[in-house]
């Protein structure tokens, strides 16, 4: 059922017992009604969530990354880094007096 079709045609039918002249029936509040329906269908919409959430149990945090490492498959052979586009200044710091 789509949600925004059925409240266009709920407020059109409320304008439409108020354009005739009629007078509406005891407890008939259009705006009560809209909201009880949108507490509705958030709830369902929650659980319907939290349904598939708990469904996805087939991961699971693990701290490490051993289990996605093959042994000898990464071998580093040069022991220096290289760093692209840095510069490197170096300053004296001032000395102070009396040392």
């Amino acid at each position: 059922m789509n949600i925004a079709l059925y409240v266009n045609s709920f407020i059109l039918n409320a304008a439409a017992l108020t354009a005739d002249g009629a007078t509406a029936s005891a407890g008939f509040d259009p705006l009560k009604k809209i909201i009880i329906a949108l507490v509705i269908g958030l709830i369902v919409g929650l659980l319907y969530a939290l349904s598939l959430k708990s469904q996805l149990t087939s991961v699971y945090k693990n701290e490490t990354a051993a289990d996605y490492v093959r042994p000898s498959s990464f071998k580093v052979s040069d022991k220096k880094d290289i760093f692209m586009y840095s510069k490197t200044e170096k300053t004296e710091k001032p000395k102070q007096q009396g040392q």
